[in-house]
């Protein structure tokens, strides 16, 4: 036996055996990751675009979007954090923030004090179908309303009237040598008159002079569509130029109604606000998009408007039933302003 020789022994070391990459889960994760970033940059950039509407008429359509943008910002910005642990999903919590800011007063805002013993009026704008007639006009009676506007009344409305007895009279239409229209219905105590005020275009445009308590005053009331060119946005444009001309030469209580084709943060509602004493009535009432009528509210956009200058204030606001043109009836309390 040999002595002194070492003995050579093997050693095995077990190395770590790499697991192959799941590649169908990275692919999905970095295409969720990208998707995801995708609509957050999206919508980040509508919502700064959408300050800038006096450039370009789709910039101001995207600022009738800023409830839907800051709830996907917040769900997009909550994504990459938890997610993928990104710092960009600050950026875009920002840009929520920035759309939070804008709709804030649509729930914190408060409507001026009603004057005591202060006249009150119930108004209606009411968009119809073109033959809707007798469900417009139960409607109308059903609510209780003083003053209806129909809007988008064609010449088959022209002998349109409430149901006898009812209490109610058809106190004046704009329809001669339009397609389209607007249809005035009012309780028969009620002292209305009618003026067909043209309007640029071929959009109507009315002035009504009735009374609030013991005071005169002007409601005016026309239906503009949300353009779909730089001519239809220029043609709804010099409507409420006009309008707004026609508001500051006036000498009582105004109000207006009716489908303005905008938002109220869009550079084209600010054409009636920034020369004129209208001031919006839907600070304090809530977010109440009127169109499409057929989609839940968080995806419909404000198009339907009530304003009023300060001898007004509004005592109630509400979106009620869809009669027709895809948007939701507009209802309101206006009452005489304390102080």
């Amino acid at each position: 036996m040999q002595r002194g020789l070492p003995i050579r022994r093997s050693l095995h070391v077990r190395m770590p055996v790499e697991q192959p990459k799941n590649t169908a889960a990275n692919t999905l994760r970095i295409f969720g990751s990208l998707t995801v970033l995708s609509i957050g940059v999206g919508a980040t950039l509508a919502t700064v675009l959408g300050f800038f509407g006096s450039l370009w008429w789709a910039f101001d359509t995207l600022s009738g979007y800023r409830v839907q943008f800051f709830v996907l910002l917040v769900v997009v910005a909550a994504g990459f954090r938890i997610g993928f642990g990104i710092a960009t999903g600050a950026l875009f919590l920002a840009a929520a923030v920035a759309n939070a800011v804008i709709v804030a007063p649509l729930f914190l805002g408060a409507a001026d004090p009603a004057a005591a013993d202060a006249g009150v009026l119930r108004i209606a704008s009411v968009p119809v179908e073109e033959a809707g007639q007798e469900e417009a006009m139960a409607w109308i009676v059903e609510s209780e309303v003083d003053i209806a506007f129909l809007l988008d009344t064609d010449d088959t409305w022209s002998s349109a009237s409430p149901p006898a007895g009812s209490g109610y009279r058809t106190a004046g239409q704009v329809l001669v040598g339009r397609q389209t229209g607007i249809t005035v219905v009012s309780k028969a105590g009620i002292e209305i008159t009618i003026e067909d005020a043209r309007g640029s275009g071929a959009h109507p445009l009315i002035r009504a002079t009735t009374h609030i308590g013991d005071r005169d005053m002007v409601i005016y009331s026309v239906f503009l569509p949300a353009p779909g060119s730089s001519a239809e946005a220029n043609q709804r444009n010099d409507v409420l130029t006009e309008f707004a001309d026609r508001v500051a030469r006036e000498t009582v209580p105004v109000s207006v109604i009716g489908g303005l084709g905008a938002s109220s943060w869009s550079h084209a509602f600010g054409i009636l606000t920034s020369d004129t004493d209208l001031v919006d009535s839907s600070p304090g009432n809530g977010y109440q998009a009127s169109s499409p009528s057929g989609f839940w509210i968080g995806f419909r956009v404000p198009h339907h408007h009530l304003l009023h200058t300060s001898a007004l204030t509004t005592l109630d606001r509400h979106i009620d039933t869809e009669l027709g043109q895809g948007m939701r009836i507009l209802q309101a309390t206006l009452a005489e302003a304390g102080g």
